[in-house]
């Protein structure tokens, strides 16, 4: 998750409304959807068609109390019941944060969407996929990923949600606090936990899944104290906290330091600091250092355990997993970081890189990314285990640079991730998506010899079916588009007619796991395709996934991914020892913990 900050270049290219009212350009909806909920309260959204299936869509849902005032930098809790019938047709506020046009967003922003296709037998209760949104835990909103495709030819309930990001959600000012973005989602499962089942969803079938940092907030919520009954299955895309959470505590605590010096701020909680400022103030009157201005989850001592890099590996055995990496996710280092880096320096990446720059650049970036210990070992690290040093061709040597970035910041984690569920009883499966899209429909530019798969999101227009909402022509998904540009570029893309088979199949792979935890089934993939084995640590089994062939490889470079992990990352390690006391295993705490105002 070393990623968090660079990922908000991408959302800077969009700009969603703060609140999308989709009513008056729906004509083929009406408002007929209606739904008690489980506190006598009703929701009235709308019903639509897709695909020739009758939809209903409850959009707006609010999930929790709005987090202003006193709730500021505190715990969410339950949107209280209500009687009588609420509309859900407006796509709720998005989260405070930085866009091309300013501060965008509201602090009432905890509102979820809802997708539930009427196909099936009558009464059959689906299985449900909740989507946690990427974006740096800095940027986005769970209404780009509506998913009306997935739930419509996967058969499943689908939500979404926003929850708090940046610094109203992850400022952290001592044990017990912080991690309020995760803490949103938490709420966010236990809202659907009580009343999916209204909705034709089953509760005992929740599956949770993300991306980037939605990825990393799914790793979040399977190693989390509080998550126990909440959901069963997880999927995680290009994204995990396995390791990290250490390494972050030191540098979320140099950033409030800045943020009390820059606020004169002389209160022992920097939270009474900011209590009165207003959203546009925090996000702008308050300036980082941008290599490390990104506000993430730490350990806290009460959403997770102490000790995250060990003993809380045990939590993520409770669920079945789902884990993997896009062969080319460092992409979006190299177009977002490395390149702008270079231009600082006068300098392109069109030709390559010398020995010179990359020592320049790993000596800058190692001790901010990689580990708090000596700038001048990690660098030689990586320039003697990548052979960066050992080739004249300025291209292999930035290819090679490359195989480093995506190895460090996705690949050696996702497989630690792994390793350390398949010791549990609970079904392990990976993938390594290899597609490749044209180029120019990238977010950031890597040079066009360089780029020959997947590169970061590449695998998010395949799962959503972005080419089903193209196809559709529908008043209420062309209305939800054009209020979001991100939308359009990043779900629903440039796939067409051609890329339907392989849609198809990374549909019913998810949506498989979904339903019974296992991806070969209940509905067979291809009858030309291999059966998907479980990970397991001795045979490190991951299927390939591309358009050409379907098939099961060995973890890619899995001995230099254990030797990333065993040398350069053990520092982190290492300083978390120093900071933090580490927790005996006995004080795991395995059954969640009630928050106050629930009862699941």
């Amino acid at each position: 998750m070393m990623i968090l900050y660079l990922f908000s270049i991408i959302l800077f290219l969009s700009e969603v409304a703060e609140t999308i009212d989709i009513t008056s350009a729906t004509q083929s909806s009406a408002f007929t959807a209606s739904v008690t909920l489980s506190h006598g309260g009703s929701l009235r959204g709308l019903t639509t068609v897709f695909q020739s299936v009758p939809v209903d869509v409850f959009l707006g849902v609010r999930y929790a109390k709005p987090p202003i005032g006193e709730l500021r930098f505190k715990k969410p809790e339950l949107v209280p019941s209500w009687k009588g019938v609420k509309n859900a047709t407006k796509i709720g506020n998005k989260c405070p944060q930085l866009g091309p046009g300013g501060v965008e967003g509201s602090e009432d922003c905890l509102f979820m969407d809802i997708t539930v296709p009427r196909q099936g037998p009558p009464g059959e209760k689906k299985a449900v996929m909740v989507w946690i949104h990427g974006g740096a835990f800095s940027f986005g909103a769970g209404s780009t990923f509506i998913g009306t495709p997935l739930a419509v030819m996967g058969d499943v309930v689908m939500v979404t949600f926003n929850y708090r990001i940046g610094m109203l959600g992850f400022l952290y000012d001592g044990p017990g606090t912080g991690n309020y973005g995760l803490w949103d989602q938490r709420v966010a499962l236990v809202w659907v936990k009580q009343n999916i089942e209204r909705f034709g969803g089953d509760p005992n079938r929740v599956t949770i899944f993300g991306q980037s940092a939605g990825g990393g907030s799914v790793s979040a919520q399977i190693v989390g104290q509080h998550s126990e009954g909440l959901f069963k299955r997880a999927i995680t895309q290009s994204g995990t906290l396995y390791q990290l959470l250490p390494h972050m505590k030191s540098r979320i605590r140099e950033m409030v330091e800045s943020v009390k010096k820059q606020t004169s701020c002389t209160s022992a909680k920097v939270y009474e600091c900011l209590t009165h400022m207003t959203p546009t103030q925090l996000l702008t009157t308050i300036s980082l250092d941008p290599s490390q201005n990104f506000w993430h989850p730490v350990s806290d001592n009460d959403f997770f355990t102490t000790d995250v890099d060990e003993y809380s590996y045990k939590l993520g055995q409770r669920f079945e997993l789902m884990s993997g990496i896009n062969e080319q996710d460092g992409g979006i280092i190299l177009g977002t970081d490395t390149t702008p880096f270079a231009a600082a320096l006068n300098m392109t990446l069109d030709n390559g890189i010398s020995l010179k720059f990359a020592r320049q650049y790993l000596n800058n970036r190692c001790p901010t990314w990689f580990t708090p210990f000596s700038a001048e070992l990690c660098t030689e690290f990586v320039v003697n285990t990548y052979g960066l040093d050992s080739t004249d061709d300025d291209k292999e040597r930035l290819i090679r640079l490359v195989a480093f970035l995506n190895e460090a910041f996705f690949n050696a984690d996702t497989l630690n991730q792994l390793e350390q569920h398949s010791g549990g009883d609970k079904s392990t499966y990976a993938y390594y998506f290899t597609e490749l899209l044209p180029s120019a429909q990238a977010f950031w530019k890597v040079p066009d010899w360089l780029k020959v798969a997947a590169d970061h999101c590449d695998e998010l227009e395949f799962l959503f079916g972005g080419v089903y909402y193209k196809e559709e022509n529908n008043s209420l998904w062309n209305s939800i588009m054009d209020a979001d540009p991100l939308m359009k570029s990043l779900v629903v893309g440039s796939t067409g007619e051609s890329d339907k088979p392989l849609i198809r199949k990374v549909m019913t792979m998810w949506t498989n796991f979904a339903k019974t935890g296992n991806p070969n089934k209940p509905v067979e993939i291809s009858a030309n395709d291999v059966e998907w084995p479980q990970f397991t640590t001795q045979t490190s089994s991951f299927l390939e996934i591309n358009s050409q062939s379907i098939r099961v490889i060995t973890a890619p470079n899995r001995e230099r991914l254990h030797k990333l992990t065993t040398h350069l990352f053990s520092a982190r390690r290492r300083q978390f020892s120093v900071d933090i006391p580490a927790k005996q295993a006995d004080n795991i705490k395995w059954k969640s913990k009630k928050m106050k105002h629930e009862e699941l």
